[in-house]
């Protein structure tokens, strides 16, 4: 929700309120004026509508004891005319102190963040998967906005890792304006992590039609749904059935390459990653070696792989492999030192 809505939002809660109890003025002011024959001035008739309907008593208008129907009068807009003033302060109480204005102040601050980035990562459900992606997310520094229509999981995830989380609350299947609100259209990937494939569907094909550069990952609970995803729009899909199996099966023939990936991503301090690094055309390591990498020291990581830009892959490869240009780099370090080495990249 932009400022401008926030506006309207605020205004639309008040202004029934308001309305009415002007109203109840305008009109106990009117009949003061009326019924006092001109005796009374404007201001004091206004002055006498407002302490009768806030009821506090401060005493009469004069000769007002004389003046037929002026009591049955005060008598009507005490009876009738006070419950808009209660309606107003009601009103009130529910911006202020139940919290409704801070949440909207909050969601306008929280839009006025998304509306500042680009090139961010968002996440679509907050379930088992999506918590998860969430926490690498934050794990490895990258922007992201998440989506889901339970303020309450929000808070929970808020809670869980001590800091306030950049979200939007919506029903991402059934209206495209979460999406954007999110900003997808300045954003470089989504993940749809929702609980159901149809679901992960519908948000596929919206993200696509709204952004046709966006990469797309999509979770999947089968195969035969993961190709119709594909066809949909998402460059990924993973099957979290299928890995879990492959994961059990690697516990029992590799238990200590299991072993030792779980402690490297469990390691909240040194925070060890395989990360994806590229080498622009124009950065100082395009045509040079993994040799002149080392010389350079750029950053403190070991060289895994290099993925040249026809999509050729060299895996442990040695000091005189040369970087291409646009070649990407798959490097074991920890998360600062992927940071440093991307910096020094240009990327």
């Amino acid at each position: 929700m932009g400022r401008v809505s926030l506006r309207k939002e605020i205004i639309s809660r008040l202004l029934p309120a308001a309305s009415l109890l002007g109203l109840v003025m305008l009109v106990g002011t009117a009949g003061y004026h009326v019924i006092g024959a001109g005796r009374w001035a404007w201001q004091d008739s206004a002055y006498m509508t407002a302490i009768t309907l806030s009821t506090v008593g401060y005493g009469e208008l004069p000769d007002m004891a004389i003046v037929p129907y002026a009591r049955l009068w005060t008598v009507v807009l005490i009876m009738f005319g006070s419950g808009s003033l209660v309606y107003f302060v009601s009103v009130i109480t529910a911006l202020v102190v139940e919290g409704d204005l801070t949440n909207l102040l909050k969601r306008d601050r929280m839009q006025r963040a998304i509306d500042a980035m680009s090139e961010h990562i968002v996440v679509c459900g907050l379930g088992a998967t999506g918590r998860h992606v969430v926490s690498e997310l934050i794990s490895a520094g990258a922007p992201f906005v998440v989506i889901d229509r339970d303020a309450a999981r929000i808070a929970e995830l808020e809670e869980d890792n001590k800091r306030e989380i950049i979200h939007v609350i919506g029903d991402v299947v059934a209206d495209d304006r979460a999406l954007e609100e999110a900003g997808l259209v300045r954003a470089k990937a989504l993940v749809a992590s929702l609980h159901d494939d149809r679901d992960n569907l519908f948000v596929v094909l919206s993200a696509r039609a709204m952004n046709e550069k966006l990469r797309i990952v999509s979770k999947a609970d089968d195969v035969p749904t993961a190709s119709k995803l594909k066809r949909a729009g998402a460059n990924d899909v993973v099957l979290p059935a299928l890995i879990g199996g492959m994961r059990i099966a690697s516990q029992i023939v590799r238990p200590t390459v299991v072993q030792f990936l779980d402690e490297m991503l469990r390691d909240k301090q040194l925070r060890y990653r395989i990360e994806e690094v590229q080498v622009p055309a124009g950065s100082v390591l395009a045509n040079k070696t993994i040799g002149d990498l080392a010389a350079a020291k750029l950053a403190d990581a070991l060289v895994m792989a290099v993925r040249d830009a026809s999509g050729k892959t060299f895996y442990n490869p040695p000091p005189e492999q040369v970087i291409g240009p646009n070649a990407w780099l798959i490097v074991l370090a920890r998360m600062d030192e992927v940071l440093k080495f991307r910096k020094a990249l240009g990327t």
